[in-house]
């Protein structure tokens, strides 16, 4: 029970933080916002995870596991950030939260009915979009659902040492080194006015620190496949949204690939 609603928050929760990355990705560069972002997540979470210090050991057992943490959220995150300047948020959250069940459908050899269906909704649902305006986004997306795929199960190789909220405060490290490398390199480093520090903080708590801690507790008491069966819902969320809103403009193509995506979420 407690690991369905988790994973149920963890999905409606990510719907809105895409909104807000999309929206502040429009103001800023991508790098920029996601070094800001995560730097207030590790402070965050270094506050909440003093103990930590006194597991050297169990840090120096696992440097392997904690370095791949580290690499996959980087790849996971920064492509992210740039997928979403690029595609609206609703086509986004189709492709990364789609791409993570199908990666695990296949790494835990799951339920390829499954994941059939889950393709071939997305497949179509891009085809339904300008394919050439959207097809780098739709790449970046993929590949962060991927890796994110992938950081999932080397959080579960080391939550018998830690707990959530120490694995959440290790995992940042090289996301913030390398979109400040980065930034730096490419002149987009500077300092901020005061109100992008706060929105900087919302979409650190909104899109990462809630999200992550609810992700966490889901996958610690649910497999990794039906954890992430449930993250299809927060597409279908945003997309709604969108239709209501007036952003999108429905169509035969798109309805059809969101009720293969819907089937493909509810299968198993």
């Amino acid at each position: 029970m407690i690991g369905n609603l988790s994973m149920l928050m963890y999905a409606l929760v990510t719907a809105l933080s895409s909104i807000l990355i999309h929206d502040t990705n429009q103001k800023i560069t991508p790098l920029l916002s996601a070094f800001y972002t995560f730097l207030f997540c590790i402070i965050v979470y270094s506050i909440f995870s003093s103990g930590l210090i006194r597991k050297r050991d169990s840090i120096r057992k696992s440097w392997y596991a904690i370095f791949m943490l580290n690499l996959t959220t980087a790849i996971c995150w920064i492509f992210t950030f740039y997928s979403l300047s690029l595609i609206p948020p609703d086509l986004f959250l189709f492709v990364y939260l789609t791409a993570m069940p199908i990666a695990a459908s296949i790494i835990e050899k799951g339920n390829y009915t499954k994941t059939f269906l889950m393709l071939a909704g997305l497949i179509l649902l891009v085809r339904a979009y300008n394919i050439n305006s959207v097809l780098l986004g739709v790449i970046l997306a993929f590949v962060g659902g991927i890796s994110g795929t992938v950081y999932s199960i080397f959080s579960r190789k080391i939550i018998a040492n830690f707990n959530t909220t120490e694995i959440l405060s290790m995992r940042f490290y090289l996301t913030v080194i390398t979109t400040f490398i980065l930034s730096f390199t490419y002149g987009d480093m500077r300092l901020m006015d005061v109100e992008f520090y706060s929105r900087f903080a919302l979409l650190s708590f909104i899109s990462v620190i809630a999200p992550l801690i609810l992700f966490q507790v889901g996958i610690k008491h649910l497999s990794l496949t039906r954890a992430l069966s449930f993250l299809p819902l927060a597409p279908l969320v945003c997309y709604g949204i969108n239709l209501i809103n007036g952003n999108n403009q429905a169509s035969l193509a798109q309805f059809i690939a969101v009720i293969l995506l819907a089937l493909g979420m509810l299968y198993r």
